[in-house]
């Protein structure tokens, strides 16, 4: 603010300014977005016939858990296979929560969001579920069995992913002589949970919650609006008989299904084009400006509040804690332009005048020796 405009201010005064704007875009204060959230999930439902809203209060009509399934993905559903991957990620805003994704595959492979939810945390009172992401319990076995991640990953994918029982049968006692322990915690954890073959409905080749992650990243932006601020695909343009991607397998795989005696009578209905079609039937309605509201006096005169919560002082956290094993991209240096620093802490001497690719200097100056960062600012020597 100094350099730019000239204006002399505290950094406490730049930031209550900042957030000032920020509420002036977002057409007020987090506190007045939750004194019109119940006027918007009425409208909601109104513009959008079918939909199923939940709103769930605390004592002092406190905000506490929030559901929404727009009337169209409910429809699409029922043309998607039956494997509903669930994933959470950390609100941004003041009152923090968690915004929950219910997410599956349409006939092409692409993902259809099907709900949205805002609870406090990730605890058995805000969700529930039947099924556990592939890669995270392999995470937290990498954890618990620290010198034996070499034999993890050799036999545990294969064990959770094989469909046949005595073949799991025979993967497992593989996996549990190399990894000793290894048998108890997955046998606690539920073999119904991580594997194919044990589990008590189809999971197809949904065995991870990537899926659900991805719309999460597409959401990061997102995550710092108030709470009320939270396609139609390539189906129409195809013509074969299966969604292109599936076309797409099938025909690099024709030779070895021609020689089975394998035709298009075995695949799933799921997978076919008039269910790639039929997903993206509905239409999500939008909601009209607030000023053109209609709400019953019992839900315009109705105030909620914010959650009960200890906001946070300071700055608040916008990049997530990385999970166990996950690798992230190492910083580069836009002054040395290597990785492992920033330019804030590089202390890589750069040359004054670079030569070119044929070691000729770039210019008819005498040739100066290397600077070092921090000889940048001294006094020359007369």
């Amino acid at each position: 603010m100094k350099r730019k405009f000239g204006v002399d201010i505290s950094y406490s005064v730049a930031w209550r300014g900042r957030e000032c704007a920020y509420d002036n875009l977002r057409l007020g204060t987090p506190e007045q977005s939750y004194k019109l959230l119940p006027g918007y999930l009425h409208m909601l439902m109104d513009t959008n016939t079918g939909s199923v809203v939940n709103l769930e209060v605390s004592n002092g009509n406190r905000f506490q858990y929030l559901f929404i399934a727009f009337a169209a993905s409910i429809h699409g559903f029922s043309y998607c296979r039956p494997v509903i991957s669930i994933d959470a990620t950390h609100l941004k805003g003041k009152y923090r929560g968690v915004l929950f994704i219910a997410v599956c595959h349409d006939a092409n492979q692409q993902i259809f969001p099907l709900a949205f939810g805002v609870g406090d945390s990730e605890n058995d009172a805000s969700w529930t579920f039947h099924g556990i992401c592939m890669y995270h319990l392999l995470n937290n076995l990498k954890t618990k069995f620290r010198n034996k991640t070499k034999e993890l990953e050799q036999h545990y994918i294969r064990t959770a992913k094989t469909y046949n029982l005595q073949d799991f049968h025979v993967l497992f006692y593989t996996l549990s002589s190399a990894v000793p322990g290894v048998k108890e915690y997955l046998e606690a954890v539920g073999l119904h949970r991580w594997t194919r073959s044990h589990a008590p409905s189809r999971r197809y080749n949904i065995m991870t919650t990537n899926i659900s992650e991805s719309l999460n990243a597409v959401l990061v932006k997102v995550r710092e609006l108030p709470i009320t601020a939270l396609r139609r695909t390539k189906a129409a343009g195809c013509t074969t008989m299966m969604s292109k991607d599936i076309e797409m397998k099938l025909e690099g795989r024709k030779d070895r299904a021609q020689a089975m005696g394998v035709s298009y009578d075995l695949c799933s209905l799921y997978y076919t084009r008039e269910f790639w079609h039929e997903t993206y039937r509905g239409v999500i309605n939008h909601i009209p400006h607030i000023s053109s509201w209609t709400t019953p006096q019992q839900i315009s005169e109705f105030e909620l509040q914010p959650p009960d919560v200890r906001t946070v002082v300071g700055r608040r956290r916008k990049r997530r804690l990385p999970s166990m094993g996950e690798e992230l991209p190492t910083p580069k240096c836009s002054r040395c332009k290597e990785r492992g620093h920033n330019r804030a802490t590089c202390q890589n001497p750069i040359a004054l005048h670079p030569t070119d690719e044929a070691g000729c200097s770039g210019s008819n100056l005498p040739t100066h020796q290397p600077i070092h960062p921090s000889d940048q600012h001294s006094t020359p020597q007369l």
